[in-house]
C-alpha cells in the first residue's frame, strides 16, 4: 500500500495549548465541513471511518457547559484564558499559533496545561498531565501539529518545529534487505554481531531454524498423530454454546469445518463493510490505523520487532518470493477500533467469558461491589439516621453526593482497566511458525480462518506434559528456535518438544484448518501453529468457570517460569476476585427457590451448609472444584498481600496485572470472600473427588 493511500486530512495550522482549569473553545471559528475534512481521507471504508479516525466520544468533545466537582470527565472540560474568562472563537482564530502557546501554566500555579488535537474531525482537548508520557510546557511550545492518542494511529504522531521526529531514534527495518538476522534486532547503534539489540540478544546468539523442514521430518518419522483422535465430537444438531459447556464441560479442541460463522454466532467483516470488496490486510490497516505499531514475530528466530500497520500491509502486498524474512503478526487486539465493531465473538465465548460477565460496566455494578464492603450509601452501611436530625440529613446528603462522584471515578478507571483480549486479528505470511506455547492465564481460544490455511500441533495438558513443557520452555537451549537454540533438530543442545513428549509416552496431534473453519481451543492445551500460505485469522481469548482449575494451574506455571507481565492476562487476579464474589451472590440467589417447608434447608437459609447444598444441586462438580481452587488461591494471594503491608492485591509480586482483587476491597475483605467461597465449595469438591460425575 502506497503512503498516498492513507494521507490524513489537512491539519489545523498549529497545535493549540491553553492555560487554565478549563480548555479553550476550538481555535477555528467553525469546524471544517464534512466534505473538507474527508477530502484527503481514504475512501476505502467510508461507512466505518468517515474521517480516517474514530469520532471523539461525547465525553471527549468540547462543550460549552461545564460541570464542577470531582465527578466531571477529564476530557470534556471547556477551556479558559489566562484571566479565567472564556476565549472568544473569533479572537482565538485571529491569534497566531505562537500567541496561543504563550498561555501556559507558568503564570498560574493552579492552572493546568491543555492541548487540542489538530485533526479537524476531532479537535478534542486533553490535559497535558494525563498524557503518556505527560507533556511539559517547554515540550508543548515545540509542537507544530499534535494528534491525540485516539487519532495518532490514523494520522501519525504529529510533528515538532525544526523537523525533528523526536529525541529517540525511530526503529526502521527494511524487510527487503534483511539477509542477516542480526540486522533485525540491531537498533541502529550496534553493529551486527556486536552488543545487544532490541530483542535483548546479540546477533552471535541468534540461531535460525527451518521449521517447515522440521515439521516435514517429524511427519515422516510418525511424530504426529491424526487430529481427529483428539477433537471434540458433537452429536448431530447439538448446539455449541454455554449450555453445552454447563452440561459437558470443555476440555478438548472443537473444530467446525466449513460451518457458516453465523451458525456459531460469529460476526465477521462483510464485503458491504469494505466497499463490496474482499477483506484484505490493507483494510486492517485502514480500520485499525496505518500508524499504529504492532509487534512482529520473525519466524526463523522466534524474536520480535515492530512495524506500523501501513508498513505491514506493504510487506504482505509484496510477492512471496520478494520477502527475505518470514514475519507474523499475532498480538493485534482490535476491540476498541472500527474493525472491532465489525467483529462479534462466537456465542460460546460470549456466554462464558468472565470479562464480559463479571467486570463492572455500570455505576450500579460499582455500587454493588462497594456495598459488599460496606461503603457508599445506606444500602451498604445498614445504618439509619433520625429524620428529625436535619443537620445529620444534610451531612448524609453531602456524603452521598461525594460517594456518587467517587463511584463515577472508579467506573472510569475500571473502563480503562477492562481486559481487552477477546478480538485479535492475526496476519501471517506463508511459512510462518509460532513455537509451542500455552495461551496466557490458561485462557480458552476461539479461532476463525478468513482466508489461507493453518496447521495446529496439539499436546494434551496432562501433569507430565506440562512439566516437560515448563522445562523445555525455560531451558536456555531447550526451545526450537530463538536465542540460544540450535539450527534444526540435530543442533547442539537443541530439542523439539514433540520428541520430548513422545519419549515420555505422550502424543502430539496435527489438525489442519482451511478458509472458513472455526476452532475452539480449551484451557491449557500446548500448541504450535504453522501457516503454509498467507492467512488472515480472527480470534480471541476468554476465561470461564468450566476450566478454573486448569486456568489457575497455568497462572501459577507462568509465575514459576517468570513470564513477564506484558505477556500475561491483564488484571487476572482482579477479574478472578469479581468472579468469586458474583458466584457467591449467584448461590445465595438459589436459596429462596429451595427454602420451602419440609425441605432440609428450611430454617437455616443463608448458612454455609445451606449454600453448599444449593450449589451442589445447581452446579456440576468440576465447576465447584474450580471455585474451591480459586478460594485457595485467593487466600494465598491475600496472605502475600498482607505480608507485604496490605498492598493492593493485584499489584503484588506475580499478580500479572494492576488493580485490586475485587475492586476497592482491602486484604481482610478479600479474605472473607475467599473464606466464604471455600466453605461453599469444599463439601461439593470433596463429593466430586469421590467420584460424582459432572453430568449428575
Amino acid at each position: 500500500m502506497s503512503p498516498s493511500a492513507v494521507s490524513p486530512p489537512a491539519p489545523a495550522p498549529a497545535a493549540a495549548v491553553a492555560a487554565g482549569s478549563r480548555a479553550a473553545p476550538p481555535l477555528l471559528s467553525s469546524p471544517p465541513s464534512s466534505a473538507a475534512a474527508t477530502s484527503k481521507a481514504p475512501s476505502l471504508v467510508p461507512a466505518v471511518v468517515p474521517d480516517a479516525c474514530p469520532s471523539p466520544a461525547p465525553s471527549e468533545a468540547p462543550s460549552a457547559a461545564t460541570n464542577g466537582g470531582k465527578g466531571r470527565s477529564k476530557r470534556a472540560e471547556e477551556g479558559r484564558g489566562r484571566e479565567g474568562g472564556p476565549v472568544s472563537a473569533a479572537a482565538a482564530a485571529a491569534a497566531p499559533a505562537s500567541a496561543a502557546k504563550v498561555n501556559d501554566a507558568s503564570d498560574d500555579e493552579s492552572a493546568e496545561l491543555m492541548i487540542r488535537c489538530d485533526v479537524p474531525s476531532c479537535l478534542s482537548w486533553h490535559r497535558a498531565s494525563d498524557l503518556d508520557p505527560p507533556l511539559s510546557p517547554r515540550a508543548a511550545e515545540k509542537i507544530e501539529v499534535w494528534h491525540c492518542p485516539r487519532c495518532a494511529p490514523y494520522h501519525g504522531p504529529g510533528r515538532t518545529r525544526g523537523g525533528r521526529e523526536g529525541l529517540r531514534k525511530r526503529k526502521r527495518i527494511d524487510f527487503r534487505r534483511l539477509n542477516d538476522p542480526g540486522l533485525v534486532w540491531d537498533d541502529g547503534g550496534n553493529e551486527p554481531g556486536r552488543g545487544r539489540g532490541n530483542a535483548g540478544a546479540s546477533a552471535d546468539e541468534i540461531r535460525e531454524v527451518d521449521f517447515a523442514d522440521l515439521l516435514r521430518r517429524g511427519r515422516r518419522r510418525g511424530l504426529f498423530e491424526p487430529g481427529e483422535t483428539c477433537l471434540l465430537k458433537l452429536r448431530k444438531g447439538e448446539r455449541f454454546d454455554g449450555a453445552y459447556a454447563s452440561k459437558h464441560g470443555f476440555d478438548r479442541p472443537a473444530l467446525f469445518k466449513g460451518k457458516p460463522p453465523s451458525e456459531l454466532g460469529l460476526r465477521l467483516p462483510r464485503p458491504s463493510d469494505v466497499n463490496d470488496s474482499k477483506f484484505t490486510y490493507e483494510h486492517v490497516s485502514q480500520l485499525v490505523g496505518p500508524y499504529r505499531t504492532v509487534q512482529v514475530l520473525d519466524c526463523a528466530t522466534q524474536l520480535t520487532t515492530e512495524y506500523t500497520l501501513e508498513e505491514w500491509a506493504e510487506y504482505m502486498a509484496a510477492p512471496e518470493e520478494e520477502r527475505t524474512r518470514v514475519l507474523n503478526v499475532i498480538t493485534l487486539e482490535v476491540s476498541d477500533t472500527p474493525l472491532g465493531e465489525l467483529v462479534t465473538e462466537p456465542t460460546f465465548a460470549r456466554e462464558l467469558d468472565f470479562a464480559k460477565l463479571h467486570w463492572p460496566k455500570t455505576r450500579e455494578d460499582v455500587r454493588r461491589l462497594s456495598a459488599a464492603k460496606g461503603e457508599n450509601g445506606a444500602e451498604a452501611s445498614g445504618s439509619s439516621l433520625s429524620p428529625e436530625d436535619a443537620s445529620k440529613q444534610t451531612e448524609r446528603s453531602n456524603q452521598q453526593t461525594e460517594q456518587v462522584e467517587e463511584l463515577e471515578e472508579r467506573l472510569e478507571r475500571l473502563k480503562g482497566d477492562r481486559p481487552r483480549v477477546s478480538k485479535y486479528c492475526l496476519q501471517s505470511a506463508a511459512g510462518s511458525y509460532t513455537d509451542f506455547h500455552v495461551d496466557f492465564g490458561g485462557t480458552s481460544v476461539w479461532y476463525h480462518v478468513c482466508f489461507g490455511k493453518k496447521a495446529f500441533y496439539f499436546v494434551e495438558p496432562t501433569e507430565k506434559n506440562l512439566r516437560i513443557y515448563a522445562r523445555w520452555a525455560t531451558g536456555k537451549s531447550g526451545k526450537s528456535g530463538a536465542a540460544g537454540g540450535g539450527a534444526g533438530r540435530g543442533g547442539p543442545g537443541h530439542s523439539f518438544l514433540p520428541d520430548l513428549i513422545r519419549a515420555a509416552g505422550g502424543r502430539t496431534y496435527e489438525v489442519s484448518l482451511d478458509a472458513g473453519d472455526t476452532l475452539f481451543i480449551p484451557s491449557g492445551w500446548i500448541h504450535a501453529v504453522y501457516t503454509p500460505v498467507d492467512a488472515l485469522v480472527f480470534g480471541g481469548n476468554f476465561l470461564h468457570r468450566h476450566s478454573l482449575e486448569m486456568q489457575l494451574r497455568i497462572h501459577n506455571l507462568e509465575r514459576k517460569m517468570k513470564v513477564g507481565r506484558t505477556y500475561r492476562y491483564p488484571h487476572y487476579r482482579t477479574l478472578m476476585g469479581y468472579a468469586a464474589r458474583d458466584f457467591l451472590v449467584e448461590c445465595r440467589g438459589l436459596l429462596p427457590k429451595r427454602n420451602r417447608p419440609g425441605t432440609r434447608a428450611a430454617g437455616r437459609a443463608g448458612s454455609d451448609d445451606a449454600l453448599a447444598e444449593a450449589a451442589s444441586e445447581a452446579h456440576p462438580a468440576r465447576v465447584l472444584r474450580g471455585y474451591a481452587a480459586l478460594a485457595r488461591e485467593m487466600l494465598r494471594w491475600t496472605g502475600t498481600a498482607g505480608r507485604a503491608g496490605r498492598r493492593r492485591i493485584g499489584s503484588t509480586s506475580g499478580g500479572g496485572g494492576g488493580g485490586e482483587l475485587g475492586l476497592e476491597e482491602d486484604v481482610d475483605a478479600a479474605r472473607e470472600v475467599a473464606r466464604r467461597l471455600g466453605a461453599l465449595t469444599r463439601p461439593c469438591a470433596e463429593i466430586g473427588r469421590e467420584g460424582r460425575t459432572d453430568a449428575s
